[in-house]
């Protein structure tokens, strides 16, 4: 029984030699070139709408003079509208800070280091774009907060 509960239950020490193996392979991850360059585009396209509607974004978003800071950032590409959930660990790939988390999409707390690194390594290892859209849709009124 034990033996079981240790293979369904991975150690932490287990779980990063897992994810730098990870992260070395071809999958799906937000390290895949075909990832990033959709990222960033959606970075993009997201800016330009924003930008474009900012006259009505001010009544919907809570501090609209802020979404406009971050509106500019992320065009310019020094941040992105979905990052990783603080703190990050090293062994997962890098990304660009996020406006919004992962922690956006559901009723997660950053309180526990272990939650926060398997929630951070789930975003890395199965990134989507459409991840990232579900986010932004979720925690939209939050685009005006500060990275």
């Amino acid at each position: 029984v034990f033996l079981l509960i240790g293979f369904l239950l991975p150690t932490p020490d287990s779980m990063i030699s897992k994810a730098n193996d990870l992260f070395s392979s071809d999958l799906n991850t937000i390290k895949h070139p075909k990832n990033k360059r959709q990222k960033r585009i959606m970075d993009i396209l997201l800016s330009l709408v924003l930008f474009i509607t900012f006259p009505f974004q001010i009544f919907i978003i809570k501090h609209p003079i802020q979404l406009l800071t971050n509106i500019i950032t992320c065009f310019l590409g020094k941040f992105s509208w979905v990052g990783y959930l603080n703190p990050v660990s090293s062994d997962l790939p890098s990304i660009k800070q996020g406006i919004l988390n992962i922690s956006d999409f559901g009723n997660f707390t950053s309180e526990a280091d272990m939650r926060t690194f398997s929630m951070n390594f789930h975003y890395a290892k199965d990134y989507s774009i459409i991840k990232d859209l579900q986010i932004i849709f979720k925690a939209y009124k939050h685009l005006g907060r500060t990275p």
